[in-house]
């Protein structure tokens, strides 16, 4: 918790953009982010996501990028770790890593 980083996002802030290198793991202290897919039929929300729920994970535990557009719907208050110390965490506490890849496997 120690290296977690605040940050503060306003509605319509696009925290990730698709296709970036992911290079943080969030977690929602408070407010609401929608997942965003753009397709040439139009965007499509693939979920909403809220207080105690993360994001991020994905580009991070497969080296892929980004999969999907992360906006803020409302103000959102997040606490982000940087990939180096996400790492860290997961090679220290193998259940925090089992935990946030059963998740991304759920949302898969």
């Amino acid at each position: 918790a120690a290296q977690m980083v605040k940050e503060c996002h306003p509605p319509g802030t696009v925290i990730i953009r698709k296709g970036d290198p992911g290079d943080k793991f969030y977690l929602i202290y408070e407010g609401v982010v929608d997942v965003i897919d753009h397709d040439p039929k139009g965007d499509r929300v693939l979920a909403s996501l809220g207080q105690g729920d993360f994001f991020g994970e994905a580009a991070l535990l497969t080296g892929e990028p980004r999969n999907a557009d992360v906006q803020a719907r409302t103000n959102v208050e997040l606490y982000s770790l940087d990939k180096k110390a996400f790492h860290d965490v997961c090679r220290r506490n193998p259940s925090f890593e089992d935990e946030v890849r059963r998740a991304l496997f759920l949302r898969q």
